[in-house]
């Protein structure tokens, strides 16, 4: 009984005496690789004014790439259009090499 309170004891101070801001290793966020630096120069659409059915909206954009590039890079530019009332939308995808 005596060594059953004991082992109680320390089990409750050992849990009392752990700080409650120490990171869980299940909760940091691993690094997935470093991302170029690149930046959006412009966005433009044409045609304006866009008339639904008329003409396909076409959308150009400009990116500033780094100078060095690894070998085989692909640049992977996605556009998420949504419906003026959010209730559809349509995720646009295009990859090529750099």
């Amino acid at each position: 009984m005596i060594r059953t309170v004991a082992v109680g004891l320390s089990i409750s101070v050992a849990l009392l005496a752990t700080p409650l801001d120490a990171p869980s290793h299940a909760a940091t966020d691993k690094p997935r690789g470093k991302f170029p630096d690149l930046k959006i120069v412009s966005v433009e659409a044409t045609p304006l004014p866009f008339f639904l059915n008329e003409h396909p909206l076409t959308l150009t954009i400009t990116v500033a790439l780094p100078k060095s590039l690894p070998g085989g890079a692909l640049l992977d530019v996605t556009t998420l259009i949504t419906s003026p009332s959010k209730t559809s939308f349509r995720l646009l995808t295009n990859r090529q090499a750099v």
